[in-house]
């Protein structure tokens, strides 16, 4: 069962340093009056965290306590806080807002990035490597106005913050057998045929710490590789020209919350859409084929998959860590499907496998606790390491170890005896008819029929016959 919620009680008046480092699925947290420090390291790469209640007046935060929480958005720092260690918020990505109730020396530290760890401080790698630009809310409004924009120039001014939370940064120029235009955070993109190398766009003078929005006109025909990644882009807007969505081309795009593909496009590329940790739901359609390497890992609120007929291939982790996704369903043109392709989905629960995978590769549903239905479908013949979080069993409670035992059937997730749980079969689905299959169908039925007919032929022969004699 995956840990998404944590309370502390007051009796707990100590947290270890890294208590909840790696715990992936940790969404809330309520820390009891009692804890009055963050340790070092407490929160670390707690991917899915979103916040913390604290009950208590905490006076320190270590380094790293907050480092690598990529969906925290915002955060208050306590009155009462009277140190913050090194990279305590580093790597938060979606970390836009900071609310500061401290005294003006400790907010003037804070503003200035100075006297927070080392060099830009506790937020070090927040902003520098992914383009953050955070707002800070001070509670005194002179102390505001005064240490705003700190030396480090970082912070944001609030009606930046409150229209677009970014600077305006406009600009033109081509790229490819395209024209591009940036302006008051939309980027529009027009002409007919390939973008080519449209990465230098995000890159530019800030100019990707500007982009909310992407408009591309119809005739573009593919989104180059990496175009826009690590941009603030919350919309996008596709036409039915485009055949092609590149590698990396909206890699941590982490403000992007939905998008839909058209369908035309046929190929999805390699980590097209790894660590959109904002996006909720993906419809893939029918025309793309393939679903490149890590394509969506790291979507930790994609709830909503729709894989369509047509898709024969799906690339390794291709939506691992998940964590909000509770049901897949492989359409029945899916073949092959790479190592890992749903690893650490912990709140998976159903999986139906389609009617055409062949084999079921390494580590598939590893870490997927929650996986409680299963249907396996009588193509598969191989079955890879540590495929299932689960063993597999018939309904007499013996263990199945070869995928010619273990395929063709349904299996529900049930206690097999006291401390042990395993896969259990519950249904043998009907195969869907192929083509073929259809064929001898009919060869049967027509061959049944003529049968029937010689039957009665004969039968009526031997009557008359038989009747003649007699008379």
């Amino acid at each position: 069962m995956a840990l998404t919620s944590v309370i502390v009680s007051e009796s707990v008046t100590e947290l270890g340093s890294g208590a909840f480092q790696d715990c992936g699925s940790l969404q809330t947290m309520t820390l009891g009056k009692e804890v009055t420090e963050l340790p070092d390291s407490l929160f670390k790469n707690c991917l899915s965290l979103i916040g913390v209640t604290f009950e208590g007046n905490i006076t320190s935060i270590g380094i790293s306590t907050f480092d690598g929480c990529r969906s925290l958005t915002s955060f208050t720092i306590p009155d009462t806080v009277t140190a913050i260690g090194d990279t305590a918020f580093g790597h938060c990505v979606s970390l836009a807002k900071i609310t500061v109730t401290g005294n003006d020396a400790w907010i003037t530290a804070i503003a200035n990035g100075s006297n927070i760890g080392s060099d830009i401080g506790c937020f070090a790698n927040g902003y520098t490597e992914y383009g953050n630009s955070i707002y800070f809310e001070f509670a005194d409004a002179v102390t505001k106005e005064a240490t705003l924009l700190g030396s480090d120039g970082f912070g944001l001014s609030e009606d930046e913050y409150n229209t677009s939370g970014i600077d305006y940064y406009n600009g033109s120029g081509t790229t490819g057998e395209a024209t591009w235009t940036l302006e008051n955070n939309i980027l529009t993109i027009t002409g007919n045929g390939d973008m080519g190398d449209a990465k230098w766009i995000s890159e530019k003078y800030n100019y990707g710490y500007s982009i909310t929005s992407v408009s591309v006109g119809k005739g573009v025909t593919g989104i180059s590789m990496g175009a826009f990644q690590n941009t603030r882009v919350q919309s996008v807007t596709l036409p039915d020209t485009i055949t092609s969505i590149g590698d990396g081309a909206f890699v941590d795009c982490v403000l992007l919350k939905s998008i839909t593909i058209p369908e035309s496009v046929t190929s999805i590329g390699q980590a097209a859409f790894s660590g959109c940790v904002s996006l909720t739901s993906v419809d893939i359609p029918k025309n793309v084929s393939t679903v490149g390497v890590a394509a969506f890992v790291n979507c930790f609120t994609l709830a909503d998959l729709s894989l369509s007929e047509g898709m024969n291939n799906l690339g390794e982790q291709a939506f691992s860590n998940c964590y909000r996704l509770e049901s897949v369903n492989f359409p029945d043109s899916l073949n092959t499907a790479g190592a890992g392709v749903f690893e650490r989905c912990y709140s998976l629960e159903t999986a139906n496998l389609g009617s055409s995978l062949t084999r079921i590769g390494d580590n598939m549903f590893v870490d997927c606790s929650k996986l409680e239905n299963v249907i396996i479908p009588a193509t598969v013949t191989s079955i890879g390491t540590d495929a299932f979080e689960y063993p597999f069993y018939d309904t007499d409670g013996v263990l199945l170890t070869s995928a010619s035992d273990i395929a063709g059937h349904g299996y529900t997730l049930k206690e097999v005896e006291e401390g042990i749980s395993g896969y259990v079969i519950t249904s043998t689905p009907t195969p869907t008819p192929t083509p073929s299959d259809g064929g001898n169908t009919t060869v049967i039925i027509v061959v049944a029929v003529i049968a029937v007919a010689l039957i009665g032929v004969l039968a009526y022969f031997f009557v008359v016959r038989k009747g003649a004699k007699k008379a």
